[in-house]
């Protein structure tokens, strides 16, 4: 997932084949990313041109084969806290 300068940016390999799916909304690399009810979110990373830090966030829908950029990148009040205080 992401790349830098391939549109073939999102491959799933099944043990026999290689699939091209969707691409990125936009090339990028360096970023964090998790797996969560056939999610993928993807989180900050860098450009993949001008290798600016980025604070945007899209997420992936497994099932549909779908890329979406998350609404809260663009009000600018994205926030992120952990579930449970750390003790």
């Amino acid at each position: 997932m992401g790349g830098n300068g391939t549109k073939y940016s999102n491959l799933m390999f099944d043990l026999k084949n290689i699939k091209v799916l969707s691409s990125m909304p936009s090339e990028k690399t360096f970023f964090a990313h998790t797996y969560f009810d056939n999610m993928i979110y993807t989180f900050g990373g860098y450009d993949a041109y001008d290798k600016c830090q980025l604070t945007t966030c899209e997420y992936y829908d497994v099932k549909k084969d779908e890329w979406f950029n998350s609404e809260l990148a663009t009000t600018g009040k994205i926030e992120y806290r952990l579930a449970k205080p750390r003790s």
